[in-house]
């Protein structure tokens, strides 16, 4: 089991590829969004699997200590009235090792997620900020749009407000009265 775990761990290594690998793709916001939203997903299923890896073998290391002091070896001066304790040590030397290496590669894999998250978000607001720009043509129609706009006031403005002909009809009827 645990070579076979040692394997699994290898070519779960040679397979992640370094972290400017999973960047390689050009990360234009319009075509490259679904591919390396798809790609991220992946990374943080790979992570994930890792991380299940690392607690499954830490399982193992406590049953190995476990099963070392059940033997009575407290100390490594307990070593030499037990034999066979370096078949244990050897195994428990395996299972750390293997924890070391899968922990730093759980490690590449969160900075690359935050890398490739902070990309993303980098790539939205860019993608916001084309969606929000206007173009020369629209500014200018919003330009004539605030003139026109502006000219009405201003020949409203030359007319009394309602309010000064409601008080002129009120001053009017009053002073007939």
């Amino acid at each position: 089991m645990p070579r076979l775990l040692v394997v699994v761990c290898a070519f779960t290594l040679a397979g992640c590829g370094s972290q400017d690998e999973v960047l390689a793709p050009s990360l234009n916001a319009q075509s490259a969004h679904p591919s390396v939203r798809e790609r991220l997903g992946k990374l943080k299923y790979q992570r994930d699997k890792l991380k299940l890896s690392v607690s499954r073998l830490e399982t193992e290391r406590e049953s190995i200590l476990r099963r070392i002091r059940e033997q009575g070896i407290t100390s490594t001066d307990d070593l030499r009235s037990h034999p066979n304790w370096t078949i244990d040590a050897r195994e428990l030397k395996q299972v750390v090792e293997s924890v070391k290496q899968l922990e730093k590669t759980v490690g590449f894999h969160d900075a690359a997620i935050v890398r490739i998250e902070s990309i993303l978000r980098y790539a939205d607001r860019e993608k916001r900020l084309e969606y929000s720009t206007l173009t020369e043509t629209e500014l200018n129609e919003l330009a004539l749009t605030f003139y026109e706009v502006d000219e009405q006031l201003k020949s409203q403005s030359d007319l009394p407000s309602i309010e000064e002909l409601e008080l002129e009809s009120l001053l009017e009827q009053e002073l007939a009265n």
